[in-house]
């Protein structure tokens, strides 16, 4: 016996309801029991489909404790989808004005910060990684590279964020990916305004209640909440680290085809 814990009846790439949808296509079930028909799915398409289309087709009956199959399956498919619809635009709207609020709803915290024990929806500096941060915006602003850096905290033997994430909850990383720190890493680091104390969120969503595919969402949809949390950045700081991200340059090879660690940023004060 197995079950769908954790999936929403409006999904039906559910892995348990998958495996006896492929039984029936093999025969091995000829009937099946649910309780209603909203235990079957909500999108009122679909369900509408397996009743009457493909469970027929396949010698399975289908077997509803609570309500009748008829023609009125119809409707209470379609309210059946109502009512996820009216439930998903809710949580919708209650993340939304916590957002706002300048409650973090994020489902970890990030890199540089924990979860305030006392409020979940609170950042606070996590003591372990928050150092690493200050320093990478330091090493940034002294003129290095966002490939230097990373090499640098690898260099120390520094878990990585993604590491260090299940290496802090005793869990072995399950990735099979680069381990250690990279360049995007940290450019995501020295870009992300969460580090001066501000909440940028709404950034992504779903395509609708029936599609959970992640879309980004335009800027202007975003929930920007200033001074929200305890900043790790001073805002100098930060300005100046912006302006050699925002700084686009090639670098020369040197004759032994590295790069120069300053190349197109500092120059000779004697060059015409």
């Amino acid at each position: 016996m197995s079950c769908d814990e954790g999936f929403s009846g409006t999904n039906q790439n559910r892995p348990a309801f998958q495996r006896m949808i492929a039984d029936v296509k093999q025969g091995y079930i000829n009937a099946i029991l649910i309780k209603d028909l909203s235990r079957l799915g909500r999108n009122y398409l679909e369900v509408g489909n397996l009743a009457e289309v493909f469970l027929p087709e396949h010698n399975c009956e289908l077997i509803s404790l609570g309500e009748k199959i008829d023609d009125m399956m119809v409707f209470r498919n379609w309210f059946n989808e109502q009512h996820s619809k009216s439930t998903s635009n809710k949580v919708r709207a209650v993340k939304k004005i916590c957002a706002e609020n300048g409650k973090y709803m994020g489902a970890y915290a990030p890199y540089g910060y924990i979860k305030n024990p006392e409020n979940r929806h609170k950042l606070i500096p996590d003591p372990n990684t928050a150092p690493i941060v200050c320093r990478i915006f330091e090493m940034r602003v002294a003129g290095m590279g966002f490939r230097a850096v990373a090499a640098m905290l690898n260099g120390e033997g520094l878990a990585s964020p993604r590491e260090y994430f299940y290496q802090s909850r005793e869990r072995k990383n399950p990735y099979k990916t680069n381990r250690s720190w990279c360049a995007t890493t940290v450019q995501e680091i020295t870009r992300n305004e969460v580090y001066i104390g501000n909440l940028v969120q709404g950034k992504t969503g779903t395509v609708s209640f029936k599609n959970p595919k992640q879309i980004d969402k335009p800027k202007d949809d975003w929930i920007i909440v200033q001074n929200a949390h305890e900043p790790l950045i001073e805002q100098e700081l930060w300005g100046k680290v912006q302006i050699f991200n925002n700084k686009r340059y090639n670098p020369r090879r040197r004759n032994d085809g590295k790069f120069n660690l300053f190349a197109g940023l500092l120059y000779c004060s004697n060059m015409n």
